[in-house]
């Protein structure tokens, strides 16, 4: 293989990775801006929707490390993540009959559980294949961008801010966007590592290296995303929809 041909990648994987990052970013176009909207038309407080969304911001820190643990400890890194975007569909659409502030708290760290991994281990599958073969990340991830603004704009047009429509629409386009995303996970190619955990399932697993929770790198990162993360939740956390 060239070096030209290495910094690409093999042909087609990048698109494989798009249509993948186009699937992924439709639907946390339909959370991001639409679940503080959705929990509001089914008759929350605001101040029942603050602890909705202090729940399942909570639960969104502690639970992608568990995940990425089983992913690291699986030979079918794939299927965990269909089984999270599965799982994240089908809890969400609960919310279209949930009314009741505590059943509506208990599905929210359920939907956290398995939404919030999606995207960490998206990305670790996608980064494990390009340091093998080489490759873009940032193309690939564009098409993401591209899905937000798309599925965003199209939710508009069909109504989604009518009251009376909008929790119908939510749902729906929640749905289909897991079904059209899980499907997408089998673009995903496997990587190196992962056929020759298949080919000889007994070899050495490589183990969790817990001292770099100590390391300053990896504290000062944490602190940064925290802060990065504070600083966006006026935004995240208004509702495009009264």
């Amino acid at each position: 293989m060239s070096a030209g041909s290495h910094s690409r990648g093999p042909r087609g994987v990048e698109a494989r990775f798009a249509a993948n990052y186009f699937c992924l970013f439709s639907v946390f176009a339909v959370v991001t801006p639409y679940f503080q909207a959705l929990l509001r038309w089914q008759g929350l407080t605001t101040s029942q929707i603050g602890f909705v969304f202090s729940g399942f911001a909570v639960v969104g820190i502690l639970t992608p490390p568990l995940w990425g643990w089983f992913s690291d400890h699986s030979h079918h890194r794939r299927s965990l993540l269909a089984l999270a975007i599965v799982g994240a569909g089908v809890t969400f659409t609960l919310f279209g009959w949930i009314a009741h502030f505590w059943i509506a708290l208990a599905a929210a760290l359920l939907f956290s559980f398995f939404y919030h991994p999606i995207i960490p281990l998206t990305d670790g599958q996608v980064v494990r294949y390009l340091s093998e073969h080489g490759g873009d990340y940032g193309r690939p991830r564009t098409a993401g961008s591209v899905a937000f603004v798309v599925m965003m704009g199209l939710l508009e047009w069909l109504g989604v801010a009518d009251r009376a429509s909008g929790p119908t629409i939510v749902i729906r386009a929640m749905a289909i966007g897991c079904l059209a995303h899980a499907a997408s996970v089998a673009l995903l190619p496997l990587t190196e590592r992962e056929r020759a955990e298949r080919a000889d399932p007994r070899q050495k697993r490589r183990h969790f290296d817990w001292a770099i929770l100590r390391r300053r790198p990896f504290v000062l990162f944490c602190l940064v995303a925290f802060l990065g993360r504070f600083g966006m939740t006026a935004y995240y956390g208004s509702s495009p929809c009264s």
